[in-house]
């Protein structure tokens, strides 16, 4: 996957990019999830509970923002005339060049053979996306 950078200098606090797909209830979600292979990339991101924005198939480049354990991005949900919409916060200042990420916040069932390594390097890293699993 490219690494998604920063084509300007970005303030702490500015909207970067809107995270954005197909608004699918939770049944769709669990479907989409069963027909994915283990190693397939996954774009989906709650809006709550019962609405998952799917970036699958129809979304934009946020959809390519790695994952950090120490990201510049932070993800916060505001609404547009009492619609939820999720959007990619600077945490910092970025430079222009610099590359974008957010931490992905996986949850998983606990079992240590399906948890998802983490490559990112960050000095904090947990070595997983989401909580590490218990030995």
């Amino acid at each position: 996957m490219p690494e998604s950078k920063a084509t300007r200098s970005i303030s702490q606090g500015e909207l970067v990019i809107e995270y954005v797909g197909e608004v699918i209830d939770e049944g769709t979600w669990e479907e989409r999830k069963r027909s994915l292979s283990r190693y397939q990339h996954m774009y989906f991101m709650a809006l709550n509970p019962y609405e998952i924005v799917d970036a699958s198939r129809k979304g934009n480049v946020a959809r390519f923002i790695n994952h950090s354990c120490s990201p510049n991005l932070q993800v916060e949900k505001w609404y547009v005339q009492r619609v939820p919409r999720l959007g990619l916060f600077a945490r910092m200042e970025i430079a222009e060049g610099e590359e974008l990420s957010y931490h992905y916040s996986v949850k998983w069932s606990g079992d240590p053979k399906v948890a998802q390594r983490c490559h990112c390097g960050a000095p904090n890293c947990t070595g997983f996306l989401g909580r590490p699993p218990r030995n």
